[in-house]
């Protein structure tokens, strides 16, 4: 194979993404059937199952690995589906999502979600605020007193309805969050394990909505890969009692159902969880709180505990008293029955 027809692959240690360019020549060369590209994502048939392009549920992602909803983590990524077909590789190129500069150029221009935050909250008002209160009451059918408390939490809020009392940074992170019917998604505040917002996770507000989740693409907050969770690492490893569970709405349920003496982390996915408490473990290592009580709340699924299990070992390490929450009658946090 000749130089400039060598593929960039990806490394063992994941560390480098690709562009949506390398990604695609390395499917063509494999005979993976690919589909539309959302952000930095590419639908693709699963190597696995075998399940055609379809939306976002298999997927490439920016690192080579390949996502499938139904296969979960037992999917080969792109180098290891071309070393199987016998390609030669190399070792990617750093590669950094690129976004014209509004103010010249071609440098890479990456919105500050913190200044973009503090607008949105700015931007808050009486009807934004029904949104939230409509999702948590009518949507998801929490408890009154669970709503009011879940509604007040600053990372939670809903794009006002004109753009216009925003600036374009404000106006790049709403883009697309309402429907063609006008519905609104509520944002969820994601931050790294120093409490930074990095990101933001878009929930859909209605019942069968295709993507009921999503979160904003690097190539609009240019955040690096590491920790990203619901709630903030630092505040959490202050407070007396600490619970970590899976994704934004369990960690708005945990947070409106308990009182300022507990708080809440929500990992942004299954295996998002044990580094999550492990970025909590430092922390808690660092302010030299050992015998702080953590409860681990994993989804309840054979699946989602195991890969919680490696959590308990990190938190005990820095002296945390852990429990363990494992109720298969309650296989969501954010479900009240």
């Amino acid at each position: 194979m000749t130089d400039d027809k060598r593929l960039h692959a990806q490394t063992a240690d994941r560390q480098q993404n690709l562009s949506v360019f390398a990604r695609l020549q390395i499917a063509r060369e494999i005979g993976l059937e690919t589909g539309r590209v959302y952000g930095d994502r590419i639908s693709v048939a699963c190597p696995s199952c075998g399940k055609p392009p379809r939306d976002t549920r298999t997927v490439i992602m920016p690192s080579g690995a390949i996502k499938c909803f139904a296969c979960h983590d037992d999917v080969p990524g792109l180098g290891q589906l071309a070393r199987r077909a016998g390609l030669e590789l190399e070792a990617p190129t750093p590669y950094q999502p690129r976004r014209l500069n509004p103010d010249g150029g071609d440098a890479p221009r990456f919105v500050d979600m913190d200044a973009v935050w503090s607008v949105l909250t700015d931007a808050q008002d009486d009807d934004t605020r029904a949104v939230v209160r409509q999702w948590l009451l009518d949507g998801r059918g929490w408890p009154t007193e669970a709503v009011e408390r879940a509604r007040r939490h600053p990372d939670v809020l809903a794009a006002p309805a004109s753009s216009r009392v925003m600036d374009a940074d404000a106006r790049r992170v709403i883009k697309g969050h309402r429907d063609d019917r006008g519905r609104c998604r509520v944002h969820l505040a994601l931050r790294d394990a120093g409490g930074r917002i990095v990101s933001t996770k878009r929930r859909a507000t209605w019942t069968g909505a295709a993507k009921k989740s999503l979160e904003l693409p690097a190539t609009v907050t240019g955040a690096p890969a590491g920790v990203r969770c619901f709630g903030s690492i630092p505040a959490a490893a202050a407070a007396e009692r600490i619970v970590i569970v899976e994704g934004g709405p369990d960690w708005l349920a945990v947070y409106g159902a308990t009182d300022d003496a507990t708080a809440a982390l929500g990992a942004s996915s299954m295996t998002a969880f044990a580094p999550t408490a492990g970025a909590l473990a430092e922390a808690l290592a660092r302010a030299g709180r050992a015998g702080v009580e953590v409860v681990l709340w994993p989804d309840a699924s054979e699946r989602a505990r195991l890969a919680a299990l490696p959590a308990v070992a990190a938190l005990q390490r820095a002296g945390a008293v852990v429990r363990w929450v494992a109720r298969d009658d309650a296989p969501d946090v954010g479900t009240w029955e």
